[in-house]
């Protein structure tokens, strides 16, 4: 579990110009990490050009575990070229780094001098007292890092009248800006752009139309999955019609008013006459009792079940009384 401000330093020397000794450089490569990466990458790959260029050992250790838990084996490079082929093959992962895995194998380098390049995501985590140990027997040990500020964590939420809304968070130190937001159908499509100011709630007014086809927000720029919020399934708020009746809306009274309810716990529900319903999106029709009582009425919405609509009626008197048709077959 992260704690989203950055990290206390434990050292904050810059990373050594002597080349006496051999190398080690610690990537950090988790979600935290994404902004800047071309950056990262490039200063490793100069830090270890160096030390081979006056015939130093380099170690590269990555500090985010691969799909099975474990952390990476370590790479010894022997040439630039083939510390160049490792580097420019690493890709962040979508996931925090282990601090606890990285400090055991820092405990396990050989019993040697070494100079550590830690190039660090900057963030905190709950073990970086064990990394700050594993790292006090080692002589010479840099940091480097970019700022903080530039990762915003996306996080959404919903009000009880299903209205959404954002936080962009950012760590408590950084100045207050603006990011952009968008909303997207399964498809990529965008559906909506909103601007956020960090730190704020910011309600997210979208039409009822475009809510039930919003499949993911993301944040404009490099801020990797912190960025990104997947709604899932639960997220997804289907179209439901519902047949109207004269007074069917009435509070308490209405043959709807329950029904609309508790459509609205689950469901973006909209009236939607038998006249309607050859261009609307919906694929689920709820008709209560007396709703198909005209013949017009009945010959739309058989039509539009035929076409491959599902129609939910409510029984009551009124369909008791009513002689067999079609759409009681």
């Amino acid at each position: 579990m992260h704690h989203f401000r950055p990290r206390t330093p434990g050292f904050t020397r810059p990373p050594p110009a002597q080349h006496d000794t051999d190398l080690v450089i610690v990537l950090d490569d988790g979600w935290a990490a994404i902004p800047h990466w071309a950056a990262r990458i490039n200063a490793a790959e100069a830090a270890g050009n160096a030390a081979l260029l006056h015939h130093h050992r380099v170690t590269l250790l990555r500090s985010a575990p691969n799909n099975d838990g474990f952390l990476p084996q370590p790479a010894h490079p022997q040439t630039a070229q083939e510390l160049s082929d490792i580097l420019h093959h690493i890709q962040p992962r979508p996931w925090s780094v282990d601090r606890v895995a990285l400090s055991e194998r820092l405990h396990n380098l050989a019993p040697s001098p070494h100079n550590v390049l830690l190039i660090s995501d900057g963030i905190a985590t709950l073990h970086d007292d064990t990394l700050r140990n594993a790292l006090s027997t080692i002589a010479t040990r840099s940091d480097l890092r970019w700022s903080a500020c530039d990762v915003a964590r996306l996080s959404i939420h919903s009000t009880t009248d299903h209205t959404q809304h954002a936080i962009a968070e950012v760590p408590a130190s950084c100045p207050h800006d603006r990011v952009t937001l968008r909303a997207f159908d399964a498809q990529g499509g965008t559906l909506a752009q909103f601007t956020l100011s960090t730190g704020a709630d910011t309600s997210l007014p979208l039409a009822p139309a475009l809510r039930h086809q919003l499949d993911h927000f993301s944040l404009s720029g490099e801020h990797g999955v912190a960025g990104y919020y997947a709604l899932g399934d639960a997220g997804h708020r289907r179209p439901v019609g519902v047949l109207p009746t004269p007074g069917s809306n009435t509070p308490l009274t209405g043959s709807d008013f329950f029904l609309n309810q508790a459509l609205d716990t689950v469901s973006e529900h909209h009236d939607v006459p038998s006249t309607a319903l050859g261009s609307t999106q919906i694929s689920v029709l709820v008709a209560t009792d007396g709703a198909l009582s005209g013949d017009t009425t009945r010959e739309h919405v058989l039509n539009w079940v035929k076409q491959g609509g599902m129609l939910i009626r409510f029984a009551g008197p009124g369909l008791a009384a009513q002689s067999s048709t079609p759409l009681q077959q």
